[in-house]
């Protein structure tokens, strides 16, 4: 009886030693898994969002020493400026490193976390990682995420062997060049992501709190050397002084990020704003990570939120004073999500932003859970904490099984850079692509997305951003032209809603030209469109101040393109097109009007008249028709009733439609159809 209370309460440990044996299977099989699923994940194409792009273009302006990204972090631009100098801005290569850092990370957290005394939290966190869809989708992207997490692992791994052997070394020369590789370290990751900050916080708090003060000291001094060096060196080289940095926090205090207007957050919208954040990262995006949610699930829930701070409180008890890494890495993610929930407004709702840190909070909160069930109250349940990881492992892995696209697959396989785009990136992108072959070398083409226009038109064209317009006001918009010293601009039709094609799109540029055109209405002419769909169109600026008869067309097409819903152009383009005889090109003006149900009488005449010099009669007496319809005593639309009839020789008809005609006005000529009927 008492062996079965012995086995019982050890069950855990006994596990422990039952997997011990199996640590290098896990190993070569979560590489295989890393690389298979980042493979099968592998997307071609650039992120809409841009900053891939921009991290790309970043590297080259690097390489050619024209600027130093400072925005998202500089580290990871200088990174993938080694292999834009091998391979150029080969987006598929420069993305396959990124599955390489994943995999290099993957294998460094097995070898910092083997030794540790627990080994079900290890195994169960290499194959999530191994496994998760929500870092495995990110090994294709060129966002700075898998260097971050590389870097911080590779940080971990030196810092506790730093740790585990700081007694035996300390003040010796191993001890000095463990210490200097941490600054490194904590130093890269810091200029990697801007919230890598918090990672020297919470390695000096560590140290305190284990009463290792003067390694505190020692750690903060080399990593302030190094910094200082860093903005010395932008300084210097880049002319990057410290005001231009501090904009970063300007816009970290900002209410709305897009709408600076609205002032900047005091103590309680700060909080708020860490209450906001914690709700949806960790009850929707961590959620997701874990399996408990499905993907589309975007459903707050403060109870799950609460559930999880709970939950790392008691791990970080569990692990205070048994667990030293671990605490550490508690330390770590309490001060670098907190950190990122206090800076970043609400509105970005940005996943990746968490799933940096996954692999962690894997660990953490498992090693806090198999902690806290062997509590003597909780010992009997030991197979709980099991149960749960094996079904997180069912979950993660069914989540990434149901993710695999085939299509993307053969896409990465065939090369095809535009397969994963919907129509509108898909047509903005192939609009991009011919202004760089086909524009002057050296235009400044204004755009919406300019980092990822460079990416698919190249360098011979220059492409310049406008993301917000600040002053609704005609000059204004015509000063950043100006500054941009603007030739032609890209107007996209980018969906506000990626998943959904409708009336809503990313207005930026349209309305950046149509407040130009309030007070320049001849400024822009159309000379290339891309999609029936969606399209894409590219406009040269013209220098001129008024609309003239050689360069109405120019006008009308440019208007046409940038007020799609003003029906007064297509009607004017249908007259003008009309009045120079050019019949068959004006009828599908007309028709646009009247399939939108925004027609008037005069528009069912003026493509009737286009029919009937072309000799369609019957479709010129619909159209006839159509708007005596609409307007039963209109004397013109009856008198060419009258006329189409007779041409039909329908003789009866054409005598009745003449007889209304003559008795409405502007029906009078009917008399001649009367005569030459008789």
């Amino acid at each position: 009886m008492n062996k079965q209370k012995v086995t019982d309460t050890n069950f855990l440990e006994k596990l422990d030693s039952k997997i011990t044996p199996y640590q290098d299977i896990i190993l070569y099989f979560g590489i295989v898994s890393t690389f298979a699923f980042g493979l099968l994940f592998f997307n071609v194409t650039i992120s809409d969002s841009g900053d891939d792009a921009g991290y790309i273009i970043g590297a080259k302006n690097f390489l050619e020493g024209t600027s130093l990204s400072t925005w998202h972090g500089s580290f990871y631009p200088i990174f993938l400026s080694f292999f834009v100098w091998i391979f150029g801005t080969d987006v598929i290569i420069l993305k396959f490193i990124s599955l390489l850092l994943i995999v290099a990370h993957f294998i460094l957290f097995y070898y910092t976390f083997k030794n540790l005394r627990i080994k079900l939290p290890v195994f169960f966190s290499l194959l999530i990682i191994s496994l998760s869809y929500f870092i495995l989708s990110y090994a294709s992207y060129t966002y700075s995420e898998p260097l971050f997490m590389f870097l911080v692992i590779l940080f971990l791994f030196c810092f506790f062997r730093f740790y585990d052997n700081y007694e035996a070394n300390k003040l010796k020369g191993v001890f000095w060049v463990y210490l200097t590789i941490c600054s490194i370290l904590i130093f890269l990751v810091s200029i990697t992501r801007n919230v890598g900050m918090g990672l020297i916080i919470a390695v000096v708090l560590f140290l305190i709190v284990d009463k290792k003060y003067a390694s505190a000291g020692l750690i903060s001094l080399f990593f302030s050397c190094f910094y200082f060096l860093f903005r010395l060196y932008k300084k210097v080289i880049w002319n990057i002084s410290a005001a231009d940095m501090s904009g970063q926090l300007k816009s970290m205090s900002l209410k709305d990020f897009y709408n600076p207007n609205k002032g900047t957050e005091n103590l309680s919208g700060f909080i708020q704003r860490f209450w906001d954040n914690s709700n949806y990262y960790l009850s929707v995006h961590l959620s997701k990570m874990f399996g408990f949610k499905a993907i589309d699930n975007f459903e707050i829930n403060p109870i799950v939120t609460i559930g999880f701070y709970i939950l790392f409180i008691l791990s970080i008890i569990a692990v205070f004073k048994n667990h030293k890494k671990l605490l550490f890495v508690g330390i770590y993610l309490a001060v670098i999500i907190g950190a990122t929930f206090v800076s970043l407004q609400a509105h970005w709702k940005q996943g990746r932003l968490i799933m940096v840190h996954f692999p962690l909070i894997i660990i953490f909160l498992g090693t806090g859970l198999t902690q806290l069930f062997k509590l003597k109250i909780l010992r009997r349940l030991q197979f709980i904490p099991v149960l749960l990881f094996i079904s997180i492992i069912i979950l993660v892995s069914s989540q990434s099984i149901g993710k695999i696209d085939t299509k993307k697959f053969y896409n990465f396989l065939s090369g095809n850079k535009y397969g994963e785009f919907t129509p509108d990136w898909h047509n903005y992108l192939k609009m991009s692509e011919w202004a760089g072959k086909n524009l002057p070398a050296g235009s400044n083409v204004i755009c919406r997305k300019p980092t990822i226009s460079e990416i698919y038109g190249g360098d011979k064209v220059n492409f310049k951003g406008i993301f917000r317009i600040v002053h609704n006001v005609p000059d204004s918009v015509k000063a950043i032209y100006d500054k941009f010293e603007a030739t032609h601009v890209i107007m996209g039709n980018l969906r506000s809603n990626p998943a959904k094609a409708n009336k809503y799109t990313i207005s930026t540029i349209r309305r950046s030209l149509s407040l130009y055109l309030q007070k320049y209405p001849a400024s822009f002419k159309l000379i290339h469109r891309i999609g029936d769909t969606e399209p894409a169109f590219l406009f040269e600026i013209i220098k001129r101040n008024k609309v003239e008869q050689k360069n109405y067309m120019e006008t009308i097409d440019a208007y046409l393109a940038i007020f799609p819903n003003n029906f007064n152009n297509f009607r004017n383009k249908g007259l003008f097109l009309t009045r120079n005889k050019k019949f068959k090109e004006a009828i599908p003006y007309y028709s646009y009007i009247i399939n939108k149900k925004k027609e008037t009488p005069e528009d069912y005449i003026s493509r009737g008249n286009c029919y009937f010099n072309l000799k369609d009669y019957n479709s010129a007496l619909k159209d006839f028709l159509r708007a005596t319809k609409k307007k039963n005593n209109y004397g013109i639309a009856w008198l060419n009733v009258a006329i189409c009839y007779y041409r039909l020789n329908r003789y009866s008809e054409a005598k009745d439609a003449a007889q209304k005609a003559i008795k409405l006005p502007g029906g009078q000529r009917a008399s001649r159809v009367l005569r030459a009927i008789n």
